[in-house]
């Protein structure tokens, strides 16, 4: 199982991306995104509203099968594209969800890998489908001390699903840590394929991020978004 997960987080990494914004007082905040093909990225409405995105740009080295140089033996690419880290630009959005807390945008990069699109309608989720299933959390969390953005992983499994008073899709309930700086990232299936989209820490009386539990957004909400804005990017179309 570890190596799966391992394996995920190599294989996607390079589609997270922090996204800097300043609020009316001049305060900078931290929070996550992922790219889903065409230059579509996914993140949490509540990172983005009402705020000004002076950033976006992503971490990771990653590497991308060049497909001009053909295949070897066992259909092993022959050559590799190394992708280094970059800024984004914002061509069009951010555009909401009208019920759930999910923003997408389209920037001008689109050479980059991408995270595959998991899709479970919300009838279909079911304890019997994912309680104690295993993924891994992606995102940027601000570390202390810390002197740049760095991307942070952590394994983590479905402990609960459950509805909530203030959005109209199911939530995963994930064991491990709520960190600020988390929202708006990717929760990825050992299979590489997205699970959720990280939203919130459940707290109660206004206590510390981390004492709360983990929540994550199904991805019925995202396609809508998407569909909505004529945003659906290819690798997702091709699987229709």
């Amino acid at each position: 199982m570890f190596e799966k997960l391992r394996n995920a987080y190599i294989n996607t990494k390079g589609a997270l991306a922090y996204i800097e914004t300043i609020n009316k007082e001049g305060d900078k905040s931290i929070g996550s995104s992922f790219h889903l093909g065409d230059g579509v990225f996914v993140t949490a409405a509540h990172v983005v509203k009402d705020l000004k995105i002076s950033e976006i740009a992503t971490t990771e080295v990653s590497y991308m099968e060049d497909s001009s140089k053909g295949y070897g033996e066992y259909g092993v690419p022959n050559e590799y594209i190394t992708i280094e880290p970059q800024k984004l630009n914002i061509l069009k959005g951010p555009y909401y969800h009208k019920d759930d807390d999910v923003a997408v945008v389209q920037c001008d990069k689109d050479d980059m890998d991408f995270i595959p699109m998991g899709y479970f309608a919300s009838k279909e989720i079911s304890d019997y489908n994912f309680i104690l299933k295993e993924a891994i959390v992606l995102g940027y969390p601000p570390i202390p001390t810390a002197n740049n953005v760095f991307l942070t992983a952590a394994k983590a499994e479905v402990n609960a699903i459950i509805e909530t008073t203030f959005g109209s899709h199911p939530e995963f309930i994930l064991g491990t840590i709520a960190r600020g700086g988390y929202s708006g990232g990717p929760v990825i299936m050992e299979n590489g394929s997205l699970l959720g989209l990280l939203v919130k820490s459940l707290v109660a009386d206004k206590k510390a991020t981390e004492l709360g539990y983990l929540s994550a957004l199904s991805v019925e909400p995202v396609l809508e978004v998407l569909n909505e804005n004529n945003l659906i990017p290819k690798s997702i179309q091709s699987k229709k």
